[in-house]
């Protein structure tokens, strides 16, 4: 069962990664940024669960609230950024310019 969880945390983190690398999307980068802390946040909790201590349980949660705020944040750039536009493309705002 263990083996099962720490490959399902593998998977997620490799398809974040892989996605983070191909898409260009703002929305789809922040979703697959989500799948690699949920994926680290599933093998966490499953070596704590086979140390049978809670410390990494009290930091997965830590990690929640982190993930959340990166949501939020991410969320609010995006939409400040792109507007109602349709089509976003991380390309076109590569440098920061004012």
């Amino acid at each position: 069962m263990i083996v099962f969880l720490l490959i399902i945390a593998a998977v997620l983190v490799t398809i974040g990664t892989v996605g983070m690398i191909l898409k260009r999307n703002p929305l789809l980068i922040l979703m697959c940024a989500l799948l690699i802390i949920n994926g680290g946040s599933l093998a966490l909790i499953v070596a704590d669960r086979l140390h049978g201590s809670l410390e990494g349980q009290l930091l997965v949660l830590i990690l929640m609230v982190a993930a959340f705020l990166l949501l939020v944040t991410g969320l609010a750039l995006i939409q400040r950024v792109f507007g109602v536009e349709t089509g976003a493309d991380v390309d076109e705002y590569s440098s920061l310019h004012g």
